[in-house]
């Protein structure tokens, strides 16, 4: 029978049982399942014990009728007997026994508690990548979750002023031409950055692919 996640309710530094539930609902416990929660606020809760309310559905009784092991063979031995001239002994044929009630597994089992840190928002920066020459086509592919943004810094090479400049924010699976967008001069070479902002807890990058195609 399915088992049923109603309420949960902490003891804790800031917390106690006369508080305001962390979790009430009705939520369905059917498989391994793991359950994050935070406070009213969306900050988390530093706890001492945890208290669940489990429900189950209730059961009806049913009338199961179990054959015995030797089914087969008394069976045999009834019908042989009533054609055989003389009678050897008395043999009755399998009675099914009959049960009467219901059976099934509470289903609830390793219930455990474990801390998480959300990492939180943040700046990642990954590169140099060196192009020598003029770059012409830029494209990146990126495998990420959560909210992740990334712009393109380059560190120009072959013009006067050499600082850092955010050239625009990239979008992953999407193309574009470096010439129309960077007007302060042609470059000799330059050294791209790619800056990672992440704007939500769950914020994660994967893996990505920077292609960067230059002019002859």
């Amino acid at each position: 029978m399915p088992v049923y996640l109603l309420k949960i309710q902490a003891e804790g530094m800031l917390t106690n049982l006369n508080s305001a539930p962390i979790f009430e609902g009705n939520a369905l416990i059917d498989r391994p399942m793991s359950i994050r929660f935070a406070d009213a606020k969306g900050n988390p809760v530093f706890v001492r014990r945890l208290f669940l309310d489990l429900y189950q559905p209730n059961y009806s009784l049913k009338e199961h009728l179990v054959n015995p092991a030797d089914q087969a063979r008394q069976d045999s031995l009834a019908r042989l007997q009533t054609v055989l001239p003389f009678s050897d002994r008395p043999v009755q044929g399998a009675v099914p026994a009959s049960l009467v009630g219901a059976q099934y597994e509470f289903g609830l089992r390793d219930i455990a508690g474990e801390r998480y840190n959300p990492a939180g928002p943040g700046v990642f920066v990954s590169g140099p990548f060196h192009v020598d020459g003029m770059p012409e086509i830029i494209r990146l592919d990126a495998d990420t979750a959560g909210q992740v943004d990334c712009y393109l810094v380059c560190r120009p090479a072959g013009i006067p002023v050499t600082t850092d400049r955010i050239v625009q924010q990239l979008v992953s699976g999407a193309a574009f031409s470096f010439p129309d967008v960077w007007t302060a001069g042609t470059l000799t070479s330059a050294d791209f950055y790619l800056k990672w902002v992440f704007r939500s807890d769950d914020a994660v990058l994967t893996r990505f692919l920077l292609q960067v195609t230059k002019g002859v």
